[in-house]
């Protein structure tokens, strides 16, 4: 399973702020979707459980977003949306730089697949805007090349079901996802799968906490 860890210095400011043991955020899930006008995949958390207004508890702090996709897939992180870097007072303009920090390819187990690790990185720090149980907010856009036949092909890791780390060819790496904001304690619930046609309208209608200006990298 994920495992939480932080740069200490960023570690040791929030352990002098009140309230640090535990977010207000309790409760996250991850949801993906295939953008037809872009053709980049969206990727979203979907608040479940709590909210948060203050500093602290809007800070992003670890986590890990996986994604699975098809063997040979050459996959970027073409936008970056929120977190935003030093938006404690709600004045920050540029996002966190979620980045692909690990990544194995076509391992025994699934020789089909490839696997991808997409972390935050936690310097400078940065926050969210005020968020709330139902919200959903993207945080960042990839690209995958070539381009899957069916979309569902790229899909976030199943912390349930897909390879763990001591899975032959898996060498060791842990691609569980987790997530943490305003304080250790993991808020990572699974991810979210439309149901119904109904469900899906909702979700896209939901909230969406999009940024005009975009990071691309």
């Amino acid at each position: 399973m994920f495992k939480t860890t932080f740069h200490f210095s960023i570690f040791i400011a929030f352990l002098l702020s009140p309230g640090i043991i535990s977010g207000q955020v309790t409760g996250v899930k991850y949801f993906i979707k295939h953008n037809t006008k872009t053709n980049l995949y969206d990727c979203h958390l979907i608040i479940t459980e709590g909210s948060a207004t203050s500093t602290i508890h809007r800070t992003q702090f670890n986590a890990q977003y996986s994604i699975v996709a098809p063997s040979g897939s050459i996959m970027q992180i073409a936008e970056r949306y929120f977190p935003l870097q030093d938006h404690q007072t709600y004045t920050g303009t540029k996002p966190c730089e979620w980045k692909i920090a690990s990544v194995i390819r076509t391992p025994e187990v699934t020789p089909d697949k490839d696997y991808f690790g997409i972390v935050p990185t936690l310097g400078p720090s940065a926050q969210y805007d005020n968020i709330k149980a139902g919200d959903t907010i993207k945080i960042f856009s990839i690209s995958v090349e070539p381009k899957p036949k069916n979309s569902s092909e790229v899909r976030i890791f199943d912390n349930t079901s897909d390879p763990t780390s001591s899975a032959t060819g898996m060498r060791g790496a842990n691609f569980g996802n987790g997530f943490t904001i305003g304080g250790i304690t993991q808020c990572y619930t699974g991810n979210h799968t439309p149901t119904s046609t109904s469900k899906q309208k909702f979700i896209d209608k939901s909230k969406n906490k999009d940024l005009k200006m975009k990071s691309k990298g």
